[in-house]
């Protein structure tokens, strides 16, 4: 029984250390003719100081850390990818790195559209 206890304290520790750390926001609003609007948008603020030092290292534990130009290009490639896809439109990015808050946004003409692009994205990253 203790060990129990002490298995569910361990486990326990490290989700209040993650805890308010981002906000991943996925929003999806559907017409009834079926097309609708797609958001998504990461913050990172709460975490903005440590972030920002972290962006300064090459590496931490043996990972590269992407630079500014790195996400920029990852976001790009999203951005050609939904521009590319039958069906979506009006995409739209925004990238904040003084708060460390990323989104964005797109029409879609209907569901398979946006699981098209959905899918497309998966492939890619």
């Amino acid at each position: 029984m203790k060990l129990k206890k002490i298995y569910s304290l361990l486990l326990f520790f490290p989700l209040l250390a993650l805890t308010s750390c981002f906000d991943a926001i996925e929003e999806v609003n559907l017409n009834d003719d079926g097309s609708g609007t797609f958001a998504f948008t990461v913050n990172m603020s709460q975490s903005k100081a440590k972030l920002a030092t972290i962006m300064l290292a090459d590496t931490i534990n043996g990972q590269k850390v992407p630079s500014r130009e790195d996400i920029n290009n990852r976001i790009k490639e999203i951005v050609v990818i939904a521009e590319k896809t039958q069906g979506i439109k009006d995409v739209k990015t925004q990238q904040d790195f003084d708060n460390f808050v990323f989104s964005f946004r797109c029409s879609f003409s209907d569901v398979h559209a946006l699981n098209t692009f959905m899918d497309e994205v998966k492939k890619k990253h």
